[in-house]
């Protein structure tokens, strides 16, 4: 990394870049990625800067764009697949910051649940969002509550680094999808990258394809550094 890509990661996180480099010194083998700690303290630390969910690394006003242009791609794809918000249940999985909540309400969505590993951002968004419902579960480990017409798991997938516990998280969904329902999920685009970082996996589509068995997939569509992908039963 040429040293003026260092100067713009310090000054948009100088924080985060301490801590990062206070770990490396404290680990020099390397941090092992603990899910649940490492999303509560990077939530804790950004709050609801949209650096939070999406480029640590990069300054606010940037995420904060990529956070609307998504969005806006997001309530196209609803409308597109003819999702009306105000007759379905939607399960968001790794709510985050509530932007899929925010997109659903002002759809005129109405049966919401968001769930994440994490509970740190919930008092705020029960508050934002005082008819939706937001629980702490881990997907990749427990069971997803209810069942739903559409269920969402965006820029989520990917920081589920273990086989195993990806190949759970794309059974939980399956089962908790009610008859005749999407799943839209996000997938990367192009080859493997040669290094990634530790909260980083890579699971294309054809990794979670055989986890929905007589279900077929839309053509990808651009989201963010990904693309997304509506899974529905043929």
């Amino acid at each position: 990394m040429s040293a003026s890509a260092k100067l713009r990661k310090l000054l948009a996180d100088p924080a985060g870049v301490t801590r990062r480099v206070l770990r490396r010194l404290l680990h020099p083998e390397g941090v092992p990625y603990e899910p649940a700690s490492y999303w509560a303290e990077r939530h804790a630390t950004c709050g609801f800067d949209p650096r939070g969910v999406g480029r640590i690394d990069t300054a606010t006003a940037d995420n904060e764009e990529m956070v609307r242009e998504g969005n806006a791609a997001m309530r196209a794809l609803w409308r597109r697949e003819g999702i009306a918000a105000s007759a379905i249940s939607l399960l968001d999985v790794g709510c985050g910051q509530g932007h899929h909540a925010q997109n659903f309400a002002d759809e005129g969505g109405t049966r919401y649940t968001g769930v994440d590993i994490t509970d740190v951002l919930f008092p705020r968004l029960r508050a934002r969002f005082p008819g939706f419902r937001f629980e702490r579960v881990d997907a990749s480990r427990e069971p997803l509550p209810g069942e739903h017409d559409v269920i969402v798991m965006v820029n989520v997938a990917e920081h589920i680094v273990d086989a195993d516990l990806f190949a759970f998280a794309m059974d939980n969904v399956r089962t908790h999808l009610s008859a005749g329902g999407l799943f839209i999920v996000t997938v990367p685009e192009g080859p493997p990258p040669a290094a990634r970082a530790a909260h980083w996996a890579y699971w294309p589509l054809e990794a979670l394809l055989p986890h929905f068995p007589g279900y077929t997939a839309t053509a990808p569509t651009p989201f963010w550094d990904k693309s997304v992908v509506v899974l529905r039963p043929r």
